[in-house]
């Protein structure tokens, strides 16, 4: 029994057996009462469970939307890559300079080789080849919860980054291949992709028609948000409607009705040329396979904007999403002027215009979600780090101790703690991102049409989560090094 006791526990209870029963006694009497409440938390929750109240039961508040905040976390990633750059670059710089100059003066040299290794002896290990330029080029460790603070950080950054610019990748490849042109005739300047946009059809062949005598190429842009369904199979889908030419497989007359409407669908969706297939409820067949067209969750269907109308709107007046004009703003402007005596409501704007509504409206979406993480994953690798250094204290408390009473200054002591950081954030960094470049694109599979990837932003967020993590901890734990290392007692024999 007295085995079981700590040292404080034998130093109160050392004078008499009575004192140690009486505290076995109380012990196990606490012991019990707890052990009950236990018993009953157990209890209340599989009653809570079977009577259903826990499944109805939700903990929520709503709050009042602050435009504000949303813009200040939309702009978190961009701050995160600049912070990135200067502190890997910096980093770098503060290392190489290190070990440049400890060749020269002994002092820096220690202080280099006592952030690369541990002043407690740990037992003798096998010295790897990794291990020993771990310990040559940086601090001799692996920081695991920072490199997956890292990774994480990377990860949500390229997940937020397809969100929000994904939905104009099929929208770009339309108007690149099938509707080129650089001005657009909509219904209202903040036209995009994902609202309902009006400008009629009786406007638009006015358009065309005033654009032809101009020698303006002119091409009427459909869109559809529905479904494609294949047999048991159902996607959602884009669709792009275009005016197809003459003698292309995807064109379409009304005297073809709409009992095979030839679509072509982009290769995500894994369906054949040949292939019948039903689109909003419409029969269709698919004549071409073609590729960039998909999004996240809805795969790119290309078909006549005519048959768009008839077949699946079944109106052949409805109104258009917008006419794009390869021409300048000015011709376009001149173009819509002279096609709307009655002054119907459109507006031109430019391609990019159009573009830039659309990916406003899913970085509001989702951004400030994904950017949370990344400050949640920066937040994480803090406090790992932070306990990383206070467990390194604690560990080498005598080391620290017997160097302070020799006369080594405390500031040497943090710089060589603030040098390991620095080195374990380069570490950090480097496994952290090689893991996301494994990771993100394991996401395309979960979604059709999604396609995230890591870019050089997106990088420089983990790099920044990753130093100010490890650099952030190492400051926290060692800014009042010489009250957490007790000299007298630690150097006591």
């Amino acid at each position: 029994m007295a085995l079981a006791l700590t040292d404080l526990d034998v130093r109160r209870h050392r004078r008499s057996r009575g004192d140690l029963a009486e505290y076995f006694e109380r012990a196990g009497q606490r012991g019990l009462v707890v052990g009950w409440l236990y018993l009953l938390v157990v209890a209340v929750v599989v009653v809570l469970g079977v009577s259903g109240v826990l499944a109805r039961g939700r903990v929520a508040h709503s709050f009042a939307f602050h435009p504000g905040l949303q813009d200040a976390l939309n702009k978190i990633d961009n701050i995160l890559a600049v912070a990135g750059a200067v502190l890997v670059l910096a980093t770098l710089v503060v290392v190489g300079l290190v070990k440049v100059a400890g060749s020269r003066r002994p002092r820096i040299a220690q202080i280099d080789s006592w952030s690369s290794r541990e002043f407690t002896d740990l037992g003798k290990r096998r010295r790897s080849a990794l291990r020993g330029v771990l310990v040559t080029v940086f601090a001799g460790g692996i920081p695991v919860v920072a490199s997956a603070g890292v990774c994480l950080a990377v990860l949500t950054t390229a997940i937020g980054t397809e969100v929000s610019s994904g939905p104009n990748r099929p929208i770009v490849a339309a108007l690149d291949r099938l509707a080129p042109g650089s001005e657009m005739v909509v219904g209202y300047s903040y036209a995009m992709p994902m609202v309902e946009d009006a400008v009629s059809l009786p406007l638009v062949s006015r358009i065309e028609a005033v654009a032809s005598g101009r020698g303006v190429t002119s091409h009427v842009l459909r869109l559809d948000l529905g479904s494609l369904r294949r047999g048991r199979q159902q996607f959602d889908i884009l669709g792009v409607g275009v005016s197809e030419p003459a003698g292309s497989p995807l064109a379409w007359s009304p005297s073809e009705g709409c009992g095979s409407v030839p679509v072509g669908v982009d290769r995500a969706a894994g369906i054949a040329a040949g292939t019948a297939v039903l689109i909003d409820g419409s029969p269709a067949r698919v004549v071409a396979v073609m590729s960039g067209l998909s999004a996240t969750n809805r795969i790119g269907v290309v078909m006549d904007q005519a048959a768009m109308a008839s077949c699946l709107g079944q109106d052949p007046s409805a109104p258009v999403q917008a006419v794009v004009l390869d021409t300048t703003a000015v011709a376009a402007g001149s173009i819509l002027a002279a096609a709307q005596p009655g002054g119907e409501p459109a507006v031109v704007v430019s391609r990019a215009r159009y573009l830039a509504n659309s990916e406003k409206f899913w970085t509001s979406n989702v951004k400030p979600i994904t950017n949370i993480l990344a400050l949640v994953s920066g937040l994480v690798a803090l406090i790992a780090m932070a306990g990383a250094v206070n467990w390194r204290l604690l560990r080498n408390r005598r080391e620290y101790a017997s160097k302070i009473a020799a006369g080594v200054s405390v500031g040497i002591l943090r710089s060589t703690e603030l040098l390991r950081a620095a080195k374990d954030g380069l570490v950090a960094s480097i496994i952290g991102t090689t893991l996301a470049l494994v990771v993100v694109p394991l996401t395309n599979m979960t979604e059709p049409g999604f396609d995230a990837g890591v870019s050089e932003k997106d990088v420089l967020v983990g790099c920044a989560v990753g130093l100010i993590g490890c650099l952030g901890g190492a400051l926290l734990r060692t800014a009042r090094l010489d009250r957490s290392v007790d000299v007298a007692e630690s150097t006591r024999i």
